[in-house]
């Protein structure tokens, strides 16, 4: 069956918008389960998610942490830091996407982890080198720095286009902690089977504004978002920005309640370990799990290809290595993916 391919452009003119695409380069048809991952902020028409979600077979995907209120900032797919319209405009459309994959019943997994839990960062120096570096001891750890490096050798990332490739995470001070690889590897990681890697929640969200004060008695007056000290820096609430937030279950019915599969500490490791071989020059049994998702799933992603980081070029770097083989005899359906993913490749980094 043939591969379509759609892109949907960002509802948002501005100077300051996203490149979002919602892309199902990867429809197979309705024998096929659905993969729908939510990569970034919603600045689209949150219509074509709904879609998807109401599919039988359906499972949500969302490489972003649920934080609780206390716990200052939300994940960033969750807001949209720029405008307070545009913001809120994005914590309704997560609203109506929590609440209908709520009714559907869905499964809904988080794919990443704390920052806490995430102990490899890569670095992007100036001149157009790369680091992999150990969080924990500060230290960059060279065998994965030349294996990194050299997967990008392999799409003719050299240092020139490196120097303009770290751009994107200007913001992060060159930084990547590699989230959306992370994502998709766990992504992969459920559908392969392995729910031991992840324990469940059972949440509901809520929507706070900036400003807003509690009202019952033993808090009244009290703001509800307060500033948060974080790693020695403060954060505000943005002054009319709404705000998503998660707490447990309490027992009463509300729209958004629902199990949340997060996963467990301690799996960082076997996670990082994926990552490496995927990108690998060389045939091994995270590449065959990942080509297995591709052809067994309709895939629909929703990605800002070099808003504030690098990371979802890399991820489709990531596997678009699996399938780059000469050593291995692609299938007629992996030879499709292939060449879709090639053709979105090529579109983002033009």
């Amino acid at each position: 069956m043939p591969v379509t391919k759609h892109t949907m452009t960002s509802e948002v003119s501005s100077d300051t918008s996203p490149r979002c695409e919602l892309f199902n380069a990867f429809h197979w048809g309705p024998d096929k389960a659905n993969a729908v991952e939510i990569a970034s902020a919603i600045t689209i028409e949150v219509q074509p998610i709904l879609k998807e979600l109401c599919v039988p077979n359906t499972t949500l995907y969302i490489p972003a942490m649920p934080n609780k209120l206390g716990d200052g900032d939300v994940a960033s797919n969750f807001r949209y830091k720029h405008d307070k319209d545009i913001n809120n405009g994005v914590v309704k459309k997560w609203m109506e996407v929590l609440t209908l994959n709520s009714k559907q019943k869905n499964p809904l997994v988080v794919t990443t982890v704390s920052r806490s839990q995430r102990y490899l960062t890569l670095n992007m120096p100036d001149n157009g080198s790369i680091k992999i570096m150990n969080n924990l001891t500060n230290e960059e750890i060279p065998d994965l720095t030349q294996k990194f490096a050299n997967f990008l050798t392999v799409f003719d990332i050299e240092s020139e286009k490196m120097k303009v490739i770290r751009m994107a995470s200007e913001g992060a001070r060159f930084n990547s902690y590699l989230s959306d690889m992370i994502g998709f590897m766990n992504m992969v990681n459920w559908a392969n089977g392995n729910v031991t890697m992840f324990t469940m929640e059972h949440l509901e969200a809520h929507v706070e504004t900036e400003g807003e004060v509690y009202h019952r008695a033993e808090y009244e007056g009290q703001l509800i978002i307060k500033p948060v000290s974080v790693n020695g820096r403060e954060w505000k609430p943005k002054k009319g920005f709404q705000y998503m937030y998660f707490r447990p279950f309490t027992g009463k019915m509300t729209p958004t309640q629902q199990k949340f599969y997060i996963l467990k500490d301690g799996q960082m490791t076997r996670v990082y370990s994926q990552i490496f071989k995927a990108i690998s020059m060389d045939e091994n049994d995270t590449k065959k799990m990942v080509r297995e998702f591709m052809v067994s799933h309709n895939y629909y992603r929703l990605s800002d290809y070099w808003v504030n980081d690098v990371d979802d070029a890399f991820t489709l770097m990531m596997i678009l290595n699996c399938f780059d083989d000469d050593d291995i005899d692609l299938t007629e359906e992996e030879m499709i993916v292939k060449e879709s993913l090639e053709t979105v490749y090529e579109g983002i980094m033009n």
